[in-house]
């Protein structure tokens, strides 16, 4: 069953900010309207801020990460967070470039693109004042629900036009996660 990403907090401050400005007067519309700006280029910063604050000097390598419940072999920042790419999302025709999107997916930043144990080709997109890392020409993303390393907790997830993967280290979307028939590595319960 495909999850659904919930409408954040951010969608819901904006939404009110323009039912505040269909009411009352002009002052009140420019007040609802620069405090929607101002509460959209925070998130932006922050968003921005967490990103830039991830780089490392391995950008992208690969790593064993719970998906779905299952042990996979993916591709991960060098902080070892898992990276997801949208379906139908490229550098030509950018799915998430708004402010909403990178705060719940901020992009996967680098100076310099740098890989171990990939097998796509990694690039930098530059747009926005950030650079980031593409591979294989789709842009790179985190899930702002992972809480860390070791799990991804945005695979299948429907949003922003598209279905968001994490990604195997031949830079393919995982699409699909099947437990292993194998009890080799059954720890006995």
């Amino acid at each position: 069953m495909p999850k659904i990403l919930p409408v954040g907090p951010l969608v819901a401050i904006a939404a009110s900010a323009v039912a505040i400005s269909g009411c009352g007067s002009a002052a009140n519309a420019a007040s609802a309207h620069s405090a929607t700006a101002k509460t959209k280029a925070k998130a932006t910063s922050s968003a921005t801020t967490n990103s830039a604050a991830k780089m490392s000097k391995a950008a992208l390598m690969t790593a064993k990460v719970t998906v779905n419940g299952v042990k996979e072999q993916i591709v991960v920042t060098g902080a070892g967070r898992p990276v997801y790419q949208l379906t139908g999302n490229t550098i030509a025709h950018p799915k998430c470039a708004t402010k909403a999107c990178l705060h719940v997916w901020p992009a996967v930043t680098a100076a310099h693109p740098t890989a171990r144990g990939l097998h796509g080709k990694v690039g930098v997109w530059h747009h926005a004042g950030m650079s980031q890392l593409t591979l294989d020409g789709h842009p790179l993303y985190e899930f702002i629900g992972d809480s860390g390393p070791g799990r991804a907790t945005g695979q299948g997830i429907h949003s922003f036009g598209g279905v968001w993967y994490v990604l195997s280290p031949s830079g393919q979307p995982l699409t699909k996660t099947t437990k292993s028939s194998s009890s080799s590595s059954s720890s006995g319960y």
